[in-house]
């Protein structure tokens, strides 16, 4: 029985044709751009978000504001509206709206863990510049010696052009500065996979 050459083709081109896009997909980078200002707590900032022909352009200054583009045409516009909590916090006073000893704590344990992988994750990154201008306070001066250690310790393998300026405050919860990163994340789909494999079980073992 001779099978017609139809039935052969077809599928097979079909099935080369969804490789490729998938292969497309896959090695395509994710582009960002970054910035932000925070003084005397007020937080804002801009950025976007390219990732092929796909675009969000966000924009932060009490209220969550973008927009969705395409091939650089702006297909719609949409708005966040704060939460209720962040409405009830607006009226405290801005020594409660610092840092909490128990959250810091919290996060500085996972410090090492990215420490130890940032030199396999960079490999996906490539950072056109980087801003960073802060004074960062975390309520006790131990926690803020460790936390700006780190962020001294991370500095130097940073693959980039940089202005990096860490000031830490030892006598009070503080996080003031600017800052603003250009950069693009190559196959993103595998740098999530990898995150994934890296720290997934670790938060399943601290949960479970």
């Amino acid at each position: 029985m001779i099978v017609p050459a139809g039935d052969i083709v077809i599928p097979a081109g079909i099935i080369v044709f969804f490789l490729l896009l998938a292969r497309f997909f896959y090695t395509l980078p994710l582009a960002i751009t970054l910035s932000g200002t925070r003084n005397s707590n007020i937080l804002s900032g801009e950025g976007a978000f390219g990732y092929g022909p796909f675009s969000v352009a966000l924009a932060y200054d009490g209220i969550m504001t973008g927009e969705l583009r395409i091939c650089k045409k702006r297909l719609f516009l949409f708005t966040i509206p704060p939460s209720e909590q962040s409405e009830d916090r607006s009226g405290e006073q801005i020594e409660d709206d610092g840092f909490h000893h128990h959250d810091v704590s919290s996060i500085m344990k996972w410090f090492p863990i990215g420490l130890q992988s940032i030199r396999r994750f960079t490999q996906y990154f490539r950072i056109d510049f980087l801003i960073c201008h802060a004074r960062v306070g975390c309520g006790d001066p131990f926690t803020t010696g460790l936390a700006f250690g780190y962020i001294q310790a991370i500095i130097p393998v940073i693959p980039v052009r940089y202005d990096i300026c860490i000031v830490p405050d030892f006598d009070k919860p503080a996080l003031d500065g600017e800052i603003s990163l250009r950069c693009l994340i190559i196959t993103p789909i595998s740098l999530i996979v990898k995150i994934c494999r890296r720290f997934l079980p670790e938060i399943l073992k601290k949960h479970g």
